[in-house]
């Protein structure tokens, strides 16, 4: 009797899927991925940080001396009718503005008023006292640094309209005034606005 093997073909089912090795590569790649998001965000946060804070500082100073140039504005007294006794001088390059002022409280006498006057040096606004219009010398006792602008930084326009006293003051500046402006390094900002003086006569 002849025998006679045949060998079976076993049908091998090969399943597809992660090995353990595969999903712990796969996490930690997703890991990485996530730290670079998140670093990137975090920059992108410091950034518009630092940003903010620039403008603000900008913000701040200028508001300060915006204020002051408008209450002097305000207090200034004169007569409409006249332009020479109107109580404010203009001038550019450099710019300086001055407001007379009734500090003996003599309402009927300009001659002993005080004018206030705004003088642009460079980059310096310098504020001081004087019995008449003119520039704030360094000899002046009254004179004190207000504030750092951008050269023609400041502005002051439309000094009446149809017979009302008013005044339009515009101040630019930017976080270092020396350097060209820079959104994100030097950022510049523009305030502005209107003075309508009571002390005048009609």
């Amino acid at each position: 009797m002849r025998l006679t093997f045949r060998k079976k073909n076993h049908r091998h089912n090969h399943q597809s899927g992660l090995s353990l090795v595969e999903l712990i590569l796969s996490n930690i790649l997703i890991g990485i991925v996530m730290l670079g998001v998140v670093s990137i965000q975090q920059a992108t946060k410091q950034v518009e940080v630092r940003i903010n804070n620039n403008r603000g500082v900008v913000l701040q100073r200028t508001a300060a001396m915006l204020l002051d140039v408008g209450k002097n504005a305000y207090l200034a007294v004169g007569d409409n009718g006249s332009v020479a006794g109107r109580g404010m001088t203009f001038q550019t390059g450099p710019a300086r503005y001055c407001f007379r002022q009734d500090f003996p409280g003599t309402p009927t006498n300009y001659a002993d008023d005080t004018w206030v006057c705004f003088d642009q040096n460079q980059n310096d606004l310098f504020k001081c006292q004087r019995a008449s219009p003119g520039a704030c010398v360094a000899a002046n006792p009254t004179r004190v640094l207000i504030g750092n602008i951008i050269l023609d930084g400041i502005t002051i326009s439309n000094p009446f309209i149809t017979g009302i006293p008013y005044v339009q003051i515009s101040i630019t500046n930017r976080n270092d005034p020396t350097l060209a402006a820079d959104p994100t390094k030097n950022p510049e900002v523009t305030l502005t606005t209107d003075v309508y003086p009571l002390g005048h006569s009609f």
